[in-house]
Parts: structure tokens; sequence; C-alpha cells
């Protein structure tokens, strides 16, 4: 399925994707690394604290959005270890994901709509980011997953997911706009565009680029993203610069 029949069949089965959305592009990840379009304030005992953005309102369905921070690290000291952590506006924190030994990152993730970000480093010094910016994400179909996969990508007009076992399935949109997980291995007939999807999630995880870390886009309006135990479809909004705690 094209990327754009993803957002044409979740409209047909109800959902909402407003017109007006951009999706995360090449641009969009070149420009946390090669331009500073955001002010940084220095780390604070190790820790990096991300303002957030005002509550959006979630979208038709009542769904609730979410937010999609997008972070340029770069110059990272070797053997860094990165602790990525969502907090609660009550103060819980939720631990996303850890990074280590990367000098350089180009982070898409995604917390919840009444969450905020904090980075922790193992290192008393660490270089500003070179951007910090944020958009409201808002999901208009999710699956749950069996298993945290390895990698997510796009090819050839499908989203995939790389199991931990090495194993590939693509995603299927039913007509009521649910989401279904196919093994590959349980096809009759071996997709078209099946082998650049499999160079794809290898390359993604050859990178580094987890899915909890990583956003894919399915159109210009639409992304796929993990987040927690599922995957999310989600129409996306404006980006948005954010400053980080003074």
């Amino acid at each position: 399925m094209a990327f754009a029949g993803y957002t044409e069949s979740l409209c047909r089965a109800g959902g909402t994707v407003p017109a007006d959305h951009a999706a995360p592009t090449t641009a969009d990840a070149a420009a946390m690394i090669n331009s500073c379009m955001a002010k940084s304030a220095a780390w604070k005992e190790r820790v990096l604290s991300v303002r957030s953005l005002p509550r959006a309102v979630g979208d038709a369905r009542g769904r609730p959005a979410l937010r999609l921070w997008l972070l340029g690290l770069v110059d990272m000291a070797e053997r860094t270890q990165l602790q990525f952590v969502g907090i609660g506006t009550n103060g819980a924190e939720r631990i996303i994901g850890t990074t280590e030994g990367r000098r350089d990152l180009a982070i898409q993730i995604v917390t919840a709509g009444d969450e905020t970000l904090e980075i922790r480093s193992n290192r008393d010094r660490n270089p500003p980011p070179k951007i910090v910016a944020q958009r409201w994400i808002s999901p208009i179909a999710s699956m749950r997953l069996s298993e945290s996969p390895s990698a997510i990508a796009v090819s050839t007009g499908m989203l995939g997911l790389r199991g931990q076992d090495g194993s590939i399935s693509t995603i299927r949109i039913g007509t009521r706009g649910e989401l279904r997980e196919v093994p590959f291995a349980s096809l009759a007939r071996f997709p078209v565009g099946g082998n650049a999807l499999i160079e794809e999630l290898e390359r993604m995880q050859g990178h580094g680029k987890e899915p909890w870390l990583s956003a894919v886009e399915l159109d210009a309006r639409t992304i796929g993203v993990v987040h927690g135990e599922h995957l999310l479809i989600a129409s996306v909004g404006e980006l948005h610069n954010v400053l980080t705690s003074d």
C-alpha cells in the first residue's frame, strides 16, 4: 500500500487527519543537526530538562494528543550514557529508553501529552543540544505489540517491523481502520518490494535507530511510531522550537 493509502484508509474508517498538518521530513532531521533553531541552556547536574508546549486539545475522535520531541545532540563524549525519562505532572517518572556511546544523535521520541522530557547523562560535562523542538501528534489508529520490535521502517509503500528474533512483518489496515501485523513468513507470496523493506529495516537497526527514538513518515501528514507497548499511526501538527530549562 502506498504511503497515501494509509491516510485514505483511515479516513474511510472514520479517522481524522487535519489537512494542515505537516509530517517530519528529511529537512526536519537535517535542521536538527545543521541549524540552531532553538536556544539551549547548559546541563544541570547531568540533567537536561525540556520545556513543553501548552496542552493541545484531543482530536475529533477523543484520543488525547501526544508529544513528539525532536532533538539534535552532537559531539557527545565517548561512552556517554543518556537516559530519556518522561516526567508526569505529579512528578511520576517513566523511563523511555537509554543510549550509550553515540557521538551524534538525531532523535524523535514520544511522550504522553501530560509528560515533559528529561535527559540524564552519566557525565558531568555535556554539550548543549543543537535543537530541541516539539510537535503534537494525534493517534488515529493503534495496535498493541506482542514484543518490542528491534526496528521500524517504511519502504516501497510498506510499513514494516523487525522482531527481536529477526522476523519481518508488514502492517496492514483493515476495513474499520484497525491495524494488523502480518508476518512475511505467513504470506503465500513474497510481497513486491519486500527485499527493499528488509534492507531498510536492517539499515535502521544498523544505524542504532531503535523504534522508541524514531518516527517514520507514511505520507505528508502521517507518521508511524512506537509508543510504549503500542504501534501508533498518528497525524502530526506544526513543528515548534522549545527552549531548554534556564
